[in-house]
Formats: C-alpha cells, structure tokens, sequence
C-alpha cells in the first residue's frame, strides 16, 4: 500500500472503529518516497507582513483576519494549518476546497 499523512496517520485515528484490523500492530512503514512542505504564501502588495515574525504578530493583532484554504476539513494541510495555529496563540480562518493543491493557497 502507498499512503500518504492522511491515509496513514489521520485516517487510522478518525475513524477506528471502523477498521477491521489494529491498525497500529498490523500495518508498519516500508519507507518514506519523498517529504513535502507546507507552506504559507501572502497575496497582494499590500499585506503588512513582510517576514515569517511579522507574520506571526500580526495574525495575533488581528484575530479572525487570516484566510486560508485548505483541502477539506480533517485534511493533512487543515490539521497542519490548525496545530500551528494552536501553538503560536493564533486564530485563523480555515477555507475548506474540493480541489487539490492548484486551488489551495494562503489567502489574507
């Protein structure tokens, strides 16, 4: 089986119950095909951060002002997105899409 963060770590825990299987004695990694990145991208000229810092105080100055998409509630980007979010004090707005990658990008 090839998988990817959603089908092997969200996915076992979401929706347990419904495995016929112990996921976590009978399924083991072969190996990693590749790592990707998250990213965050500003759109526009006039968005006021211009560093990762400024990023990060901004969004604290103005909670509920950051937009951004991600793939669906429950997905690995959303789930990545909400854990940084938790853990730099933040409160971001999730967008869910239908799309994949072409159609996810930060937004502010």
């Amino acid at each position: 089986m090839i998988g990817n963060v959603s089908t092997n770590a969200i996915t076992p825990i979401l929706f347990k119950s419904k495995f016929s299987i112990d996921y976590d004695r009978d399924v083991v990694a072969a190996r990693a095909r590749r790592r990707s990145a998250e990213l965050l991208r500003r759109h526009g000229g006039g968005f006021p951060a211009k560093t990762f810092a400024e990023f990060i105080a901004y969004a604290r100055s103005a909670p509920a002002r950051i937009r951004y998409c991600a793939p669906g509630n429950g997905s690995f980007p959303h789930l990545t997105l909400e854990m940084f979010a938790k853990k730099e004090g933040l409160d971001l707005v999730n967008i869910p899409v239908k799309a994949g990658p072409p159609a996810t990008s930060t937004t502010s």
